[in-house]
Order: structure tokens, then sequence, then C-alpha cells
């Protein structure tokens, strides 16, 4: 069985930014919904079974 999980790369929004965008969504009539300050960059997959082979082996060769 393998497991796919997924990595976020992100970093912290700060209030007056949220509330900016708030409001040029609301002059586009665009409803906001509550959401966390973070701006996510990246998202990946990671593989878990691949990722402990990997683990395994840096330490099976130390």
């Amino acid at each position: 069985m393998c497991f796919l999980w997924q990595t976020v790369v992100g970093s912290l929004v700060n209030s007056d930014a949220i509330r900016q965008l708030e409001t040029h969504l609301t002059e586009l009539d665009i409803v906001m919904l509550p959401m966390q300050n973070v701006w996510v960059s990246e998202v990946g997959h990671m593989d878990s079974l691949a990722q402990a082979k990997k683990i395994l082996q840096g330490i099976v060769e130390s």
C-alpha cells in the first residue's frame, strides 16, 4: 500500500494585505470566504514509501 501526501510551501500574509484583498473582492461583488493568512507558493506530492526507502538507505549507508 502506498500513501501519497501533499507538501505545501507558503508564507504568512499580513492582515493589511488580507483587508486589501477583501476590499477589492467586495468591489467586484465577489464574496470572500474566511481564510487563513497564508500565501501558498508551491504544492507538491510526496510518495511516503519512496521517502521512507530513501531515509532507510541513508541510515544503512552511514
